[in-house]
C-alpha cells in the first residue's frame, strides 16, 4: 500500500484510514477477478497435463499389443518341482511337454585338511589354559554313580583323570598325547557298561573330552575326536598348530597367490582373503573336525590345486596333501533320450528358450506354453485403462469439472469408444470386435453413470484358446487395423508434444500464454491501485490541512471580534 502523510481524521474527525481502505477494496474488485481467472486457468492446465499423463499410460498398454509383448509371454511348469523346475528365458521358447529325468545333480570338488590342525592339549596345565577345544564349566559330573568335581581354572586334565581313577568308579581314565584323546575303560578289562553322567551333573566335562556320546566297545570308551583345536580368530603366531609355528610366506590356490603374515593375520583373515580372491573357491573352518574345508565354486570334477607355498601355511592347515572328493557332472535325460552331462545344474541348452534347474534325482514333466494369465492381465489392463479414461473425461467435463463442457476433451473419449466398439476388418478369425472377446458395456448399463466396459475373463480365455492368432490380429495386425493399433495411432497424435493437449496446456498460444497475460494485467492493476491509494491519501491529507487552516483563521477572527467589542 502507498505511504505518505496521513492525518487520520485528527482535525476533521473523519476515519480517513478506514475510508481509504473501503475505497481500495472496491478498487481491487478487478484484481480479484483476475486472480480467480488465473486460478481457473491453472486448474485447467493441471487437469490437461494429468489427463495427458493418463493417456500416455493407456498408450503404453496399447503399444504392448502392437509389438507383441502382450502375446509373446510364455511360462514353464514342472509337475515335480523338487526334482527340477523350469523358467522361460528366451523370447520364442519351444512350446510343448518334455519328460525330464535327473540321474544326478552336479556337485563341486571339496578339499579338506588331511588331519586335525591343532596340536595336543597340555594335559598338565589348567583346563582353561590347556588348549582344549570345548570350554569346561565348573561343577560336578558322574561316572558309574561316583561324583567328581572339576574347576577348570585350577584343575588340569591330569588332575581330573586322577580324580576319576581314585573315585571308586571302577574305571581307568587316561590321555594319549599322540592321538589327543581320552580313553576310559573298566578296571580289570571287564566288558560291562560304563555309566556316564547323572541327573545332578553341573559340569560339561564328559562332553568336553568327547566321550559323552561315544559308543562303548568291550568296556571301553574313547574320545570321538581330538580334544585340542585351533582358534580361527587368534593370530596365527599364537595358534598351537600340530605342525609347529606359522611362518610368513605366500601360497597359491588354483594359481592365485595368497599372502600370509602370522603377526597380523588370523586363520579367519586368511580364509576371508582366499574367498575374496579370484581362486574361485570358498574356504571355511570346520570347528567340529578342526579342519579347513575348501569347496570349488565351479561344479564338476576338476580338482583344486594347492601349491607354491614359500611359508608353511598349507602344511600347517594340512592342505598340502588335502583329501579331495571330486565333484561330478549333472546327468539327465530328455524324453527318454541319451544320457546328457553338464557341469552345472542350470541347464539352458536342451530346450530352446528354457532353463532347467536340476534339484534332485527323479522324474518330472515340464510343460512350456503361452502364459495365458499374463495375456489375460494385459487385456484386463487395456480395458481398465479405457474405463479410467472415460470416467476421468466425464468428471473433468461435467458441470462441476475444471474442463466443464470441453468438447475437445469429450471428443477423445468418443473416438476411443468407437475404436473399442467397431468391427475390425482384417482380423481373419471368428472374433471381429472386442465384444466377441468378452469386452462389452453389459446388459444392465445404468444410463446415469459413465458407460464403461466389462471384461469377461472366461469368455476371453475361451476365444484365445480357440484361436490365439485371430485374437492377436483383432488387437494388432500387419495392416495396423486392430483395436490396439487404432488406439495407439490416435493417442500418438493426442499425447505428442504437437498434440492439442500439450499445445493447449503449455504453448504460448494456449493456457500458459493466457496465464502470462493475466499475470501481466495483475501487475499493471497492482501498479494502478498503488498509485490510486497514494493519491487518495494525499487528497485526504490536503483536506485535513485545509480544515486545520480554516479552523485557525476562524479562531483568529473570533479573537479580533472580541477585541473590537471591548473598545
Amino acid at each position: 500500500m502507498g505511504g505518505g502523510f496521513s492525518a487520520s481524521g485528527l482535525v476533521s474527525g473523519i476515519d480517513t484510514h478506514g475510508l481509504i481502505q473501503q475505497l481500495m477494496q472496491l478498487e481491487r474488485k478487478p484484481l480479484q477477478r483476475l486472480e480467480a481467472r488465473k486460478e481457473r486457468l491453472e486448474a485447467q492446465q493441471s487437469s490437461l497435463r494429468d489427463f495427458r499423463t493418463m493417456l500416455q499410460d493407456f498408450q503404453s498398454i496399447a503399444r504392448g499389443f502392437r509389438f507383441g509383448e502382450a502375446f509373446n509371454q510364455f511360462s514353464a511348469t514342472s509337475t515335480e518341482s523338487i526334482v527340477a523346475d523350469a523358467t522361460v528365458g528366451g523370447e520364442t521358447p519351444v512350446t510343448g511337454t518334455f519328460e525330464v529325468e535327473v540321474l544326478q545333480r552336479a556337485t563341486a570338488t571339496i578339499a579338506t585338511s588331511s588331519g586335525n590342525l591343532g596340536g595336543s592339549i597340555d594335559a598338565g596345565a589348567a583346563l582353561a589354559d590347556s588348549g582344549i577345544r570345548q570350554r569346561v564349566t565348573a561343577g560336578e559330573f558322574t561316572i558309574n554313580g561316583q561324583v567328581i568335581e572339576v574347576d577348570p581354572d585350577t584343575d588340569s586334565l591330569d588332575d581330573v583323570l586322577n580324580a576319576i581313577n581314585n573315585s571308586g568308579a571302577g574305571v581307568t581314565a587316561a590321555y594319549d598325547a599322540s592321538t589327543d584323546r581320552v580313553t576310559i575303560s573298566n578296571n580289570g578289562g571287564g566288558s560291562g557298561v560304563i555309566n556316564l553322567g547323572g541327573n545332578g551333573d553341573s559340569s560339561n566335562f564328559l562332553n568336553a573330552i568327547q566321550v559323552a556320546d561315544a559308543s562303548q566297545s568291550n568296556g571301553e570308551i574313547k574320545s570321538t575326536r581330538t580334544l585340542g583345536s585351533v582358534n580361527p580368530n587368534m593370530l596365527l603366531e599364537n595358534i598351537n598348530f600340530e605342525g609347529g609355528a606359522a611362518v610368513a610366506g605366500t601360497f597359491t590356490i588354483n594359481g592365485v597367490a595368497i599372502d600370509v603374515d602370522p603377526e597380523a593375520d588370523t586363520l579367519q583373515t586368511v580364509l576371508n582373503r582366499i574367498n575374496a580372491s579370484d581362486a574361485k573357491v570358498t574356504a571355511s573352518y570346520d570347528a567340529i573336525n578342526d579342519a579347513i574345508r575348501v569347496e570349488s565354486d565351479i561344479l564338476g570334477s576338476p580338482t583344486i590345486n594347492f601349491g607354491g607355498d614359500t611359508g608353511n601355511f598349507l602344511a600347517l592347515t594340512k592342505l598340502d596333501n588335502a583329501v579331495q572328493t571330486p565333484g561330478q557332472n549333472a546327468r539327465f535325460t530328455i524324453d527318454n533320450g541319451a544320457v546328457q552331462e553338464r557341469a552345472t545344474n542350470n541347464v539352458d541348452d536342451v530346450i530352446d528358450g528354457v532353463t532347467l534347474n536340476l534339484k534332485s534325482s527323479g522324474k518330472t514333466t515340464v510343460a512350456v506354453g503361452r502364459d495365458e494369465e499374463a495375456v489375460v492381465d494385459e487385456m484386463k489392463s487395456f480395458v481398465e485403462a479405457f474405463n479410467k479414461m472415460a470416467t476421468e473425461v466425464r468428471e473433468l467435463t461435467g458441470r462441476e469439472g475444471t474442463l466443464a463442457n470441453d468438447s475437445a476433451v469429450r471428443a477423445v473419449e468418443n473416438q476411443l469408444r468407437r475404436v473399442f466398439s467397431d468391427v475390425i476388418e482384417g482380423a481373419g478369425g471368428d472374433a471381429r470386435r472386442l465384444a466377441d472377446l468378452g469386452v462389452s458395456i453389459g446388459r444392465n448399463f445404468d444410463a446415469g453413470s459413465t458407460p464403461t466396459f466389462n471384461f469377461d475373463e472366461d469368455a476371453f480365455l475361451e476365444a484365445f484358446r480357440a484361436d490365439p492368432t485371430g485374437v492377436q490380429n483383432l488387437l494388432s495386425n500387419t495392416d495396423r487395423t486392430g483395436v490396439a493399433d487404432k488406439t495407439l495411432s490416435y493417442l500418438n497424435d493426442i499425447v505428442s508434444t504437437r498434440g492439442f493437449l500439450h499445445q493447449r496446456a503449455n504453448a504460448s498460444t494456449g493456457i500458459t500464454g493466457q496465464i502470462r497475460g493475466v499475470e501481466d494485467q495483475m501487475q499493471r492493476t497492482e501498479g494502478r491501485l498503488a498509485q490510486r491509494e497514494k493519491r487518495l491519501r494525499a487528497q485526504f491529507a490536503n483536506m485535513e490541512r485545509l480544515i486545520s487552516n480554516f479552523q485557525g483563521q476562524s479562531a483568529s477572527l473570533g479573537r479580533i471580534g472580541m477585541g473590537a467589542s471591548m473598545f
